[in-house]
């Protein structure tokens, strides 16, 4: 099985727990919830953990580097985007292909991350709640990896994929893009299923398509 790489974002205060202690050092069922999560993410074959955590959070980080766990700090509190992208210096030996699903396609892209990684192939999901402005944590994402796939169910010129391949040509990121979508074209009547078979937007064509991209 290929590597996997996670991240945990446990940069928060616990203020709202009234307490002065990392939110996620409080325990539960005799271990503190960070300890919870590491162990979840492990068992799910996850590999590299980086924890994003509070400037004076020593006790997590040493924590988590007992569980075997990376740490990095997010030196300002400035929302979870930010905090995602405070993990990408220590994922940027990380490669693999970055999945970018739209709309309903969340669902065919972790199958196609899963058949990815039956070929050994390493990928990343993500799902985007919005087009447009696009996240700056994705164009990060899109920088540390070898190859961004799009997927959506919408079509090609002027969609999703697009607007995201423009932008980060206009940042001067030159990761190559594949975009999965509906091409301009009069398609058949039909069920939404068949209809996306004869396109190849399934698991198995977007999973055949990246490994023989990559």
């Amino acid at each position: 099985m290929t590597a996997r790489a996670g991240i945990i974002l446990a940069a928060g205060q616990g203020t709202r727990m009234k307490s002065a202690r990392p939110k996620v050092m409080h325990e539960v069922a005799h271990l503190p919830m960070l300890g919870h999560v590491i162990a979840a993410m492990k068992g799910a074959g996850i590999e590299r953990i980086v924890v994003v955590t509070a400037p004076a959070a020593d006790e997590v980080r040493a924590f988590a580097k007992s569980l075997g766990a990376e740490s990095v700090v997010q030196d300002k509190q400035l929302g979870t985007g930010h905090a995602a992208a405070c993990a990408a210096p220590a994922l940027k030996d990380f490669n693999g292909v970055l999945i970018v699903s739209y709309g309903p396609m969340a669902e065919l892209a972790l199958g196609a991350a899963q058949r990815l990684a039956d070929h050994g192939v390493a990928s990343t999901v993500v799902d985007p709640r919005w087009v447009l402005p696009i996240d700056s944590t994705l164009m990060t994402l899109a920088a540390a990896h070898s190859l961004v796939v799009t997927i959506e169910d919408n079509g090609r010129h002027g969609g999703a994929g697009a607007t995201l391949a423009g932008a980060l040509r206009d940042r001067g990121i030159d990761t190559p893009v594949r975009i999965q979508s509906i091409p301009q074209q009069f398609l058949r009547q039909g069920k939404r299923s068949e209809l996306l078979a004869d396109i190849g937007l399934t698991t198995q064509d977007v999973a055949r398509q990246v490994v023989e991209s990559v």
